[in-house]
């Protein structure tokens, strides 16, 4: 069983857990990551069909974190990589970089 969302968040401020380097995040890092899933991965989890929306006014302060962590955490730690070829590599590289592009143009529009 995968565990919690928080305790995993938890764990990769902690160097005796990390395989690598632990990523450099501050308190507010740390509390729009958590933002990242309460508000958001828990409404995408538990869809009910009687209506739902996405918090645009988070998005400029999560985004940027949370790829900022996928790509440290992917190519500084051992175990979330020991099974990417060097074409999965390549491939979030440029998700990563499409990503970026996508989320400036988005902070742009009014």
């Amino acid at each position: 069983m995968m565990a919690d969302y928080n305790v995993l968040l938890e764990r990769i401020g902690k160097p005796e857990l990390m395989e690598g380097p632990v990523p450099e995040l501050s308190a507010e890092d740390y509390r729009n990551l958590q933002r990242l899933n309460d508000n958001l991965r828990r409404q995408f989890a538990h869809f009910h069909p009687t209506g739902w929306g996405i918090e645009l006014n988070y998005m400029p302060n999560i985004m940027p974190i949370a790829l900022n962590l996928f790509e440290f955490l992917t190519t500084t730690q051992g175990r979330p990589n020991i099974h990417f070829t060097e074409e999965h590599r390549a491939r979030m590289t440029k998700a990563l970089a499409q990503a970026r592009v996508s989320f400036e143009a988005f902070k742009q529009t009014p």
